[in-house]
């Protein structure tokens, strides 16, 4: 493994941003453990809930759901996307081993449901079906279940693992003869129906959904990759009364680890989406914003019982845990795969080191500093001045886009049409992170020390710089010269690409601005897509130009200029 060089960051406390004040977490907000190796079982729960509540203090746990056998058939209590109806009475044992567990602390807890069937060979109804009455009778039986048994709602896995991609338009059976809007009505109907049946028998449910509206990137559109997710909230929405609680749980926040992306992510929840609902009176009143929080195998890492090599560390996971907590409404769903928080299990694993345990006990108590900042590239530099480009890269993560190649035609080709090249910048800039957001007083400034500054190439992101582990602000500069620039032209810097918003100063004052409102998965990928920045009257042709970069990096992607910069002039 790649030697783990650390270094300190430099932490002057001025000018501290409101998302990393430094508050206990209260009791309004509640953890919960949910899935995997740590599933909580019904029939154990009363007798193993005092042991739980002592080893892990959170405030709730997700239930695996039950199933009984019915004429030789196996029927799943969380399965209600099938075409066989529940029975309330099939459930009744179960309903009386929750009510004999007489938790403390554990006063949260979900029912877990899942959107596929259990049996890829049996089909989910599609939105259209009649059997979808069954989907409806279904949900019914689940609210009832939870209401009687004392639980505050369901967990909802809208995963499609197998089987009909209900949350697809171009996947549906009837796609050829209706379209991505009628879908979309249909969709919001019968989240309508479901919701409707549900407040018969638990008006006050929390229906906290995995993914929920955000998962579908642009909002808005049905006819996008789960586009039809978001009529379906909706339609859960219009017909929510109560203190009924809707709850995106946005399991896309695996590996978020800095407070500007919880931030930025709740922000979009609340207002991007809340935008393009059909009923933002309704989603103001029973949407909630949640996180998830993953601990486990990250991409190329393992979770192991050294701490010090796994995505987060006891700190990490503190300090990024304390943040999630902060920036949700009300809940963050843990989820952990190969540790075990209570007892081993039979799946293989290991048991949670405790120094997780005790990162989990103090994770509310104020965290305004973020952890030692942890290089895991033996050729990233440990002191300023001599950093080397990456030999290898460094973020392999299934499912996620990969911010390498470059290609001049296509990032630049379309311009020279319209433009002349005048020079390119160089690819070595000095950097820096900023974590507590502090640099925007002076960092862009000519007073600048750099000397505790690293340097870095604009070939990749900073995550293939030893950055791996560093999401959210960071500076990058350097000082240039120019040729003669044409005169009465315009001038611009065109930025090939920055991931995912940028900040350009030159010569010390504000240029201009790309995606440093948006968030990582904004519609069109503006993190992958050039930019130009006006450069008329601000640069100097007998003297250095300085530039300042300030990038913010949202998520778990790469992160940073990650391709050329050229200087250009119309023709």
């Amino acid at each position: 493994m790649a030697m783990i060089i650390r270094f300190s960051i430099a932490l002057v406390l001025l000018m501290v941003p409101a998302w990393v004040a430094a508050e206990p977490i209260g009791p309004q907000k509640k953890l919960i453990i949910a899935g995997a190796s740590n599933f909580a079982r019904v029939e154990s729960f009363a007798s193993d809930v005092a042991e739980m509540e002592r080893r892990v203090p959170v405030d709730g746990v997700a239930f695996y759901p039950p199933s009984i056998d019915r004429d030789g058939e196996r029927i799943r209590l969380g399965r209600p996307f099938r075409g066989d109806r529940l029975r309330i009475e099939d459930f009744e044992p179960f309903i009386a081993d929750l009510r004999a567990a007489k938790p403390t602390r554990y006063k949260h807890n979900f029912l877990y449901t899942y959107l596929t069937t259990g049996e890829p060979e049996v089909a989910v109804p599609d939105w259209f079906d009649a059997e979808f009455d069954a989907v409806i009778h279904n949900w019914r039986v689940i609210a009832e279940f939870c209401k009687r048994a004392g639980l505050v709602g369901v967990m909802f896995d809208d995963e499609v693992y197998y089987g009909t991609y209900l949350w697809t338009y171009d996947r549906l059976e009837h796609a050829s003869s209706k379209s991505a809007r009628e879908y979309a009505d249909q969709a919001f109907l019968r989240g309508a129906q479901i919701m409707r049946a549900i407040t018969e028998v638990f008006p006050d449910i929390h229906f906290l959904s995995l993914h929920g509206p955000s998962q579908a990137r642009p909002p808005g559109d049905p006819a996008v990759k789960y586009g039809l997710m978001s009529a379906f909230f909706d339609g859960l929405l219009s017909e929510a009364k109560g203190n009924t609680r809707i709850i995106d749980g946005h399991e896309v926040a695996y590996g978020y680890r800095y407070p500007v992306t919880y931030a930025t992510a709740c922000n979009a929840m609340k207002q991007e989406y809340r935008r393009h609902s059909r009923v933002a009176a309704k989603y103001d009143e029973h949407f909630r914003a949640a996180f998830s929080f993953y601990l486990g195998p990250y991409g190329s890492m393992q979770f192991t019982e050294d701490v010090s090599s796994n995505y987060y560390t006891p700190e990490e996971f503190e300090y990024a845990l304390y943040h999630a907590l902060k920036h949700s409404d009300e809940y963050v769903w843990l989820y952990t795969r190969d540790a075990y928080w209570w007892k081993m299990g039979t799946k293989g694993g290991i048991l949670m080191p405790p120094a997780y345990h005790e990162a989990l006990a103090r994770v509310r108590m104020p965290h305004p500093d973020p952890p030692v900042l942890r290089n895991l590239d033996a050729h990233a530099a440990p002191k300023p001045g001599n950093a080397k480009p990456p030999r290898k890269l460094g973020w392999p993560v299934r499912g996620q886009e990969r911010l390498v190649g470059y290609d001049e035609e296509e990032t630049f080709g379309d311009l020279w049409d319209r433009y002349q090249e005048l020079s390119e910048l160089s690819n070595r800039w000095r950097f820096r992170i900023d974590p507590l957001n502090q640099g925007a007083g002076d960092w862009f400034g000519p007073q600048v020390d750099e000397l505790d500054w690293f340097w870095i190439t604009s070939d990749l992101p900073w995550d293939d710089h030893g950055y791996r582990l560093y999401d959210g602000y960071g500076w990058y500069r350097q000082e240039f010269r120019v040729p003669m620039i044409p005169e009465g032209k315009r001038v611009y810097l065109a930025f090939g690409a920055v991931a995912h918003g940028a900040e350009v100063y030159i010569n010390g004052e504000l240029a201009g601005q790309h995606n440093m409102d948006g968030w990582a998965y904004t519609a069109g990928k503006p993190w992958q897509q050039r930019f130009l920045i006006d450069a008329t009257g601000r640069l100097r042709t007998e003297s250095e130009n300085r530039i300042a970069v300030r990038v913010v990096d949202y998520g778990t992607w790469g992160g940073g200029i990650w391709k050329p910069v050229k200087l250009i002039a119309e023709k």
